[in-house]
C-alpha cells in the first residue's frame, strides 16, 4: 500500500475504485493495526528463539529530518531514531523515536515550573525524562547547529517542538530503548553480544542494564567506531578479519 500511494496520487484511486480518501485511511489503518498486532504475538516468544544460543545485537542511532506541520504551519523536527537489529536473521528487536506524544510542551512546561524542578539538578527531578520548552532550544541549536539551519529549527516562532508531543531526552531515550530489547531478548540466551554505536552514554547505559550479566560473561559489549575515508581494499580486509573472529553462533 505505502509504495502504491507513493507512485499514484489518492485522489486517482479514489476515482479509479469509487471510493473515499477516508476509505482509504481507515483500510490503511486496519492494514497497521493488524502489522502490530501480528509483531506483537511473536515479541511475546521472542525470547525463545534465542534460548542457548549466541545472539549478536547491532545497535544504532540516527538523525533523521521531519516535517512535522505545527498550527497550520510545516517546519522541520530532529527526531532520533535508535534501532537494535540481530545480526544473522536482520531481524528488528526494537526501532524507536525519541517522541512522547502523551503530553503537550505547555503542559510539561507548567508540571515543572509548579513542582519546582527547575530550581533543582535534573538527576533530582520529578519530571526529568521529558524536554522542558524554556530548556529544549538552547540545546537543540548546540547539539544539532551543525546539521540544521536557524531556519529549519524554527517551526512556530520559538516552539521547535512537535505540536502534540514532546521529546525525550538523549540519556532516558537510550536506556529505554535498550531496556525494551533487554525485556524482548529474555534471559535464556547462552550469550548475548552488543554491537553498539560510538554514541555518547550508549553503552554506559547498556552496561549498568546488565551489570550482573556482564559479570557472569552472559553479555559482552563492543563500542564500534568507524574508520571513514577508507578505500574499498582496505575495508574489505578489515571485514574478513573480523569475520574471521567472529565466534559461531
Amino acid at each position: 500500500m505505502k509504495s502504491l500511494v507513493n507512485k499514484v496520487p489518492l485522489s486517482r484511486i479514489c476515482e479509479i475504485h469509487d471510493v473515499s480518501i477516508k476509505q482509504i485511511h481507515v483500510k490503511i489503518d486496519f492494514l497497521y493495526r493488524q502489522a502490530v498486532a501480528f509483531s506483537n504475538e511473536r515479541e511475546q516468544r521472542l525470547a525463545d528463539c534465542f534460548s542457548d544460543r549466541s545472539a549478536f545485537f547491532a545497535t544504532d542511532i540516527q538523525t533523521i529530518l521531519v516535517n512535522w506541520p505545527v498550527k497550520k504551519k510545516r517546519g522541520t523536527i530532529p527526531f532520533l531514531h535508535m534501532a537494535t537489529v540481530h545480526k544473522f536473521s536482520q531481524f528488528v528487536v526494537a526501532a524507536t523515536v525519541d517522541y512522547d506524544k502523551s503530553i503537550a510542551p505547555e503542559d510539561l512546561e507548567g508540571a515543572v515550573t509548579q513542582c519546582g524542578d527547575f530550581a533543582l539538578p535534573r538527576s533530582m527531578r520529578k519530571n526529568a525524562r521529558l524536554w522542558a520548552t524554556s530548556e529544549y532550544d538552547d540545546s537543540l541549536v548546540c547539539s544539532q547547529g551543525n546539521l540544521i539551519s536557524e531556519d529549519d529549527l524554527a517551526v512556530v516562532g520559538k516552539l521547535r517542538f512537535p505540536g502534540d508531543g514532546c521529546r525525550v531526552r538523549g540519556d532516558a531515550f537510550k536506556f529505554a530503548h535498550m531496556m525494551q530489547v533487554k525485556k524482548l531478548i529474555g534471559k535464556q540466551f547462552r550469550r548475548a553480544n552488543y554491537c553498539l554505536d560510538n554514541e555518547a552514554g550508549l553503552a554506559a547505559a547498556v552496561c549498568s542494564l546488565n551489570v550482573d550479566l556482564i559479570r557472569s560473561s552472559k553479555v559482552n559489549v563492543a563500542e564500534i567506531s568507524f574508520k571513514k575515508g577508507l578505500i574499498n581494499d582496505d575495508r574489505l580486509q578489515l571485514a574478513a578479519t573480523g569475520c574471521r573472529r567472529t565466534p559461531t553462533p
